[in-house]
């Protein structure tokens, strides 16, 4: 109950769980009109990073990029076969997740925004 705000767990024991995250509207990568960041984290818009992960997780950091290295060119797919999408949406989205992967591919901009930039004490 305490690991998972806008996302349900499913499965069981036999299959195991598998998370499905919902209420995508105030992310960067929607970017709705209507959106706005949370006053307490005192970001110019909902487009702008904040690393929220805690720093007793860092040691999963690595296993998680890769998860997600590996869906990379699906991830991009996803956008492009969107067809509600307008060009100038798929160009938005494309750029937002250049902008993810600038920092993750990258050591020195990884180890700044996300390695350091945990929440907590630090792992020891």
């Amino acid at each position: 109950e305490n690991c998972c705000h806008n996302v349900n767990l499913y499965g069981d024991e036999a299959t195991g769980l598998f998370p499905v995250p919902y209420d995508f509207d105030i992310t960067g990568m929607v970017n709705a009109p209507y959106a706005s960041p949370n006053p307490r984290f005192n970001l110019r818009n909902i487009r702008q990073r904040l690393y929220r992960g805690r720093c007793s997780t860092n040691q999963h950091i690595p296993a998680t990029l890769q998860l997600i290295a590996n869906s990379k060119s699906a991830l991009y797919e996803l956008v492009e076969g969107q067809e509600q999408l307008d060009s100038s949406s798929r160009k938005n989205m494309r750029s937002y997740l250049n902008s993810f992967f600038k920092i993750v591919e990258n050591p020195k901009t990884l180890d700044k925004k996300i390695i350091q930039a945990c929440s907590g004490s630090r792992p020891r």
